[in-house]
């Protein structure tokens, strides 16, 4: 489903609802969420539009918080400027200008704690090992310092954050990974980097509220999510996954249906999405052109 999404959307409609009612949520949007960051990361044809380049450490006004990879940290504070011979003073430490690889600004509404973080137990570690098996022997440092906007999951945080370390071997050939180390939800305490957003389903606002970009994709996980936040999604592909049995199903549905009849949305079928349910679950699509 996750290249079918890619090719349905934003290229060819304008907006695109798609609901998944299945016997039971199971795994469902942790799956889902894994084949998206995985299809964008191996088969994106652009440029991620959230993603925040580094600048010249002379474009950065002493006074601003910023995210800093040197040679062997990653460090998030305060920049106080440069001292005697171009050291760069942070909140955290003072680096000589040698040692730093890239500065980026911290995107609006991203809150991440300052921290200095020494970068070779990381990079050293089994995890680190078992992702680069699965980024096919790239090089993982700069996927696991990349920051990307582009999913939300709404839904049960707790559940979300279970159901992602399960490990799996998307080929068959590689060691075994946890689905996290793809879908890296955004951590306030991990200044590395994130590939989603996991957003509790009683969450006040909008996650993406103050972002400059709105996400791609926005999967609502399950009834109350459906019903809650499908009005309020400002995303190009909604995916609604409801568990059939669960309370609110009925509720959600109608929600969905109202949706699709107050928006002029025309009614779509498998072939219009490029994915057919498997057996036991039901679609229900929508979209508007461009």
């Amino acid at each position: 489903m996750d290249l079918a999404l890619g090719r349905a959307t934003p290229r060819r409609w304008q907006k695109l609802v798609i609901a998944v009612s299945a016997p039971s949520l199971g795994m469902s949007a942790a799956a889902i969420s894994f084949g998206f960051t995985w299809a964008r990361y191996f088969h994106a044809g652009g440029a991620d539009p959230s993603a925040v380049p580094d600048i010249p450490l002379e474009q950065l006004a002493p006074g601003r918080r910023a995210w800093f990879r040197f040679t062997k940290n990653v460090v998030v504070g305060e920049y106080y400027g440069t001292g005697p011979g171009g050291r760069i003073c942070t909140s955290m430490a003072t680096f000589q200008p040698e040692r730093l690889e890239e500065v980026r600004p911290l995107p609006p509404g991203v809150g991440i704690k300052d921290v200095n973080l020494p970068l070779t137990p990381i990079l050293d570690s089994p995890e680190t090992r078992q992702l680069r098996s699965a980024l096919n022997g790239r090089e993982p440092l700069p996927f696991i310092t990349s920051w990307s906007q582009t999913l939300v999951v709404i839904g049960s945080v707790s559940r979300l954050s279970q159901e992602i370390d399960v490990a799996i071997t998307p080929t068959g050939q590689q060691e075994p990974f946890p689905l996290s180390a793809f879908v890296r939800p955004h951590r306030q305490d991990d200044p590395l980097g994130w590939r989603s957003f996991f957003a509790s389903v009683d969450t006040d606002a909008p996650a993406w509220e103050p972002w400059e970009h709105p996400p791609e994709l926005i999967i609502l996980n399950g009834a109350r999510a459906t019903s809650q936040w499908l009005h309020e999604c400002r995303a190009p592909v909604v995916l609604s996954v409801l568990d059939r049995s669960a309370p609110g199903a009925e509720w959600a549905a109608q929600t969905l249906l109202q949706n699709r009849a107050h928006s002029g949305f025309d009614t779509l079928g498998p072939t219009d999405v490029s994915w057919s349910p498997p057996p036991g679950c039901e679609l229900l699509a929508f979209g508007r052109d461009e």
